[in-house]
């Protein structure tokens, strides 16, 4: 085990693309120990950055929220979306571009549209106006 040496970098990479800190040989999430050592408690929720990097461990970019309103603040396309655009795919025919938003864990129809561009604009309008927790 290497020492720890002041003005360097705490923790290694988590599998999840977290920080992990070890204490006494247990491993704690830094955003996590962040959020104790500022408030003196633990997140009664959990914890959301709120820019999605989940290396900015700042206690400004920190939130305790429930899970429903960490899943709203997704800033990405899953990695197997084709296209590259959060919302947005492609009809069955391969003619059109259409948008879906998930609301209470339901998938809900935004439109149709001639331009991935388009969809992916009313997409992020709908994401704006139904998820209290977005930040886009």
């Amino acid at each position: 085990m290497q020492p720890y040496r002041a003005g360097k970098p705490a923790g290694t990479p988590h599998i999840m693309g977290y920080v992990s800190i070890h204490i006494d040989g247990k491993g704690y999430l830094a955003h996590r120990l962040a959020w104790f050592l500022h408030y003196g408690a633990w997140p009664s929720k959990g914890l959301d950055h709120i820019d999605g990097d989940k290396l900015n461990n700042r206690i400004e970019n920190l939130r305790d929220v429930g899970q429903k309103i960490n899943g709203q603040n997704k800033k990405r396309p899953n990695s197997n979306n084709k296209l590259g655009l959060l919302g947005v795919s492609m009809n069955a025919k391969g003619t059109r571009y259409i948008a879906f938003i998930k609301i209470d864990g339901k998938q809900r129809y935004v439109g149709s549209y001639l331009t991935a561009e388009e969809a992916a604009a009313a997409y992020i309008d709908a994401k704006r106006r139904q998820h209290e927790g977005g930040t886009l």
